[in-house]
């Protein structure tokens, strides 16, 4: 990366004479209207801003909702029929909004290219993850398809992808979440393009993967001199990798700002209160820190401040219609400019989603909840010509684990190391090979399909995918309903307030159940499948990476609500997971997976202070870290400022108040 005086000086040429003319893409003005048949059209982008200088990443951070994806595909001309688009979208001196479609398909790929936020539902399912590269190859390059091919598995060796010959025959169904987006990248990268689009692209990464594939990104900007617009949810890889950070909410960005200063001294309440609701990485938090209320929907948009029914500081002016804060002047306009994020603190403490302090559950923890015990399966890798398994591969390897009621254990590792594997296996979704699973003293490895079917009323799972875990033909109130319609017992008005009053705690409303899966966002989906485990009211809730598609202070309210839930009713939680920053403030326990195995299992205070195993370490040193400006070099933080702060140094910690 640039060094910090280089990155200043660039930023401070932004706004010099001439400086557009290295802006690719230059976004003006850009306005997203859809029509809808409940509220006609609706102004979901709201004259928005945005410019990525070559060799340049900037963020694009906000929670779900906020109108980051749209803003994106808005970009790349990728919306659907029932939008429009106004403003101007210049690229290499070119406005995208005056190109024909065919133009349109020249410019996506070669010039422009995209990583989707979901790469399972980018990728085509009957076609070799090798044949859809080498396809995204030839459409903008004259070779055949040898070289296409060759092409193909060169990006999946630069990727990460291990054995790339091999696994380019492979389908995407083959592949776990973090393999596929590393598919999704090669294909971006394919033609080499000037400017990349990543809309969430490390979501479904384990923090090692993650730390490569922003690492190749860089590699490549330094090479190609690549602009990125980094979409994503996670501040700590923006703290991280980005050079710049625009921070949106309800359809505007209300800040843009260097990194350093936007993270050292942010002077918007959203961004402050996006920042407090990080978890800390240092040491366990009984609560994390949240935004009270949610963003609103576009058709309840106004004039004036958007934000100001959440926001501490709000006076009577900014609901105003003559309020200042208006899109074309963000920040600067704002009367609450630099706030403190001691005050979020304050006010967090009281909002209802955070009431109440989390009981010390290891020290209440009871009976033994679930019991894996030699826990072995093993999946076919090659079949002969009669279609007999002649090699097969081992997912899980004598896995013991224990989780009692109150407690949360945390199961971490690498992609592809058998942590979801574990989850399924432990509710039998899918058959073990060997060993014991014992639900609530209930040996489930033998039970029938009747008898297992009540167990899952007891006992249930949050899946990592929630697209593929909801019928895609079912309405979002049917698929909540679901669970209890399969367990029988609940009367239609008893379903009707147990939805409604889930709704309100994962942070949806009345108008999301009306809604199909597809009209949803990857976040909103999540916490729609998150209502659905509990609705049954569980005693036993496997939680497979259940906010990792959640933005910062929704995933806060979610883990508080988890954990509440937990103090109520002495839940036991297996929480799956490769974010370890989230890890260090729910879990009790750790559990690390790699390769099928346990290689350690500890507490967690104890794991994060002085784990002896050297993999643990590996993963524990990938976490990315918010670095104060005074402890940074440059863009980047050093790894010793990162080891500072991994044992505690609070000098060059981010969010500590005056």
């Amino acid at each position: 990366m640039q060094s910090a005086a280089k990155a200043g000086a660039r930023h401070d040429n932004d706004h010099g004479e001439g400086s557009r003319a290295g802006h690719r893409p230059r976004v003006e003005d850009l306005c997203v209207d859809f029509k809808t048949p409940d509220h006609g059209w609706t102004r979901i982008v709201d004259n928005v801003g945005l410019s990525v200088r070559k060799g340049e990443t900037v963020g694009l951070v906000g929670e779900s909702g906020s109108g980051k994806t749209v803003t994106s595909l808005a970009i790349m001309h990728l919306l659907a029929r029932n939008a429009r688009i106004s403003g101007s979208i210049v690229v290499n001196d070119r406005d995208l909004n005056t190109l024909s479609e065919k133009q349109l398909d020249d410019v996506r790929g070669a010039e422009v290219a995209m990583i989707f936020q979901e790469p399972r539902r980018s990728l085509n399912p009957a076609f070799t993850v090798g044949d859809q590269v080498a396809e995204a190859v030839r459409r903008h390059r004259k070779c055949s398809r040898k070289d296409a091919w060759a092409r193909a598995i060169e990006l999946f060796d630069r990727v990460g992808i291990p054995d790339p010959a091999k696994r380019a025959h492979a389908y995407p169904h083959q592949f776990s979440g973090g393999m596929c987006q590393r598919v999704m990248l090669a294909m971006a990268l394919s033609c080499d393009p000037d400017v990349l689009i990543a809309d969430e692209p490390t979501t479904a990464l384990d923090v090692t993967v993650q730390r490569q594939v922003l690492g190749l990104i860089h590699e490549l900007q330094l090479e190609l001199g690549l602009g990125v617009l980094l979409i994503t949810h996670d501040l700590s890889v923006v703290a991280e990798v980005c050079d710049r950070a625009a921070v949106m909410y309800a359809g505007r960005i209300v800040e843009d700002a260097p990194i350093l200063e936007l993270f050292d001294n942010p002077r918007h309440p959203y961004t402050a209160g996006l920042l407090h609701a990080m978890p800390d990485p240092v040491r366990h938090a009984e609560k994390m820190g949240v935004i009270p209320g949610r963003v609103p929907p576009p058709h309840e948009f106004v004039d004036s401040c958007r934000f100001a029914p959440r926001c501490p500081y709000a006076q009577d002016k900014c609901t105003e219609a003559s309020c200042r804060c208006r899109p074309s002047e963000p920040i600067i306009s704002c009367v609450a400019s630099a706030p403190t994020r001691s005050r979020w603190r304050t006010l967090s403490m009281t909002d209802t989603t955070a009431a109440g302090a989390h009981a010390d559950l290891r020290k209440n923890a009871g009976d033994v909840a679930l019991a894996i015990e030699g826990l072995t399966k093993s999946y076919p890798a090659k079949r002969n010509l009669l279609g007999r398994v002649t090699e097969t591969v081992d997912a899980v390897r004598g896995v013991n684990l224990e989780v009692r009621s109150g407690e949360t254990l945390a199961l971490v590792g690498e992609s592809g190391a058998g942590k979801s594997t574990v989850g399924r296996l432990a509710l039998r979704l899918i058959e073990p090979d060997k060993g014991s699973i014992k639900v609530l003293g209930d040996d489930i490895t033998a039970m029938g399909r009747t008898d297992l079917r009540k167990v899952r009323g007891r006992a249930t799972m949050i899946f990592q995918d929630p697209f593929k875990s909801l019928n895609p033909r079912a309405q979002i109130k049917y698929s909540i309903a679901e669970p209890m319609l399969s367990q029988g017992g609940y009367s239609s008005s008893d379903r009707d307030k147990r939805i409604a009053a889930l709704l309100d705690r994962v942070g949806l409303t009345a108008h999301h159940l009306e809604r199909f899966p597809y009209e949803m966002s990857g976040g909103q989906l999540q916490r729609v499948a998150i209502a659905r485990a509990l609705v049954t009211d569980p005693e036993v809730v496997v939680c497979d990476e259940p906010v990792a598609a959640l933005d910062m202070s929704i995933r806060s309210h979610v883990i508080n609500l988890l954990r509440e839930l937990q103090a109520e009713r002495n839940l036991a939680y297996l929480f799956i997971s490769h974010d370890m920053s989230l890890v260090r403030v729910i879990a009790d326990r750790i559990a690390v997976m790699k390769r099928g195995e346990i290689v350690e299992c500890d507490e967690a205070a104890a794991l994060f202070s002085d784990s002896a195993n050297e993999y643990t370490r590996t993963l524990l040193s990938a976490i990315p870290l918010l670095i104060r400006a005074s402890a940074r070099s440059g863009p980047h933080p050093s790894r010793e400022s990162q080891d500072r702060v991994r044992r505690g140094c609070d000098a060059d910690r981010v969010g500590q108040g005056p």
